[in-house]
């Protein structure tokens, strides 16, 4: 089945009254209609539930990537404290090494 959709030439806003009128049929309800309408509906009930659908998974991925980057902030911001108490005692050990140097 291959089919070619061209709504370009539609505006957007008559595509949005088709698709919100072909949402709110059950799928046997379509049998009645004239063919150009039956299709006419289901092509921008599908078209607008698609583009929703691709927005739905981008906001979803962008919710995660967020959450990602979150946890990665605090482990890094962990690991850097970690790696702070450590620097800081070598930096104290050193330094009293060398003040034990020069005052003996």
């Amino acid at each position: 089945m291959n089919i070619t959709v061209e709504t370009s030439l539609i505006h957007s806003n008559k595509l949005l009254k088709w698709a919100r009128i072909g949402s709110r049929y059950e799928p046997h309800s379509f049998r009645r209609f004239k063919e150009e309408k039956r299709y006419a509906l289901l092509i921008a009930h599908l078209l607008t539930l698609s583009q929703d659908l691709t927005d739905h998974a981008i906001e979803i991925h962008d919710r995660q990537m967020m959450v990602l980057q979150a946890k990665g902030r605090k482990t890094q911001e962990e690991m850097q404290k970690q790696n702070g108490k450590s620097v800081n005692e070598k930096v104290v050990h050193v330094l009293l090494e060398q003040l034990i140097l020069v005052c003996f």
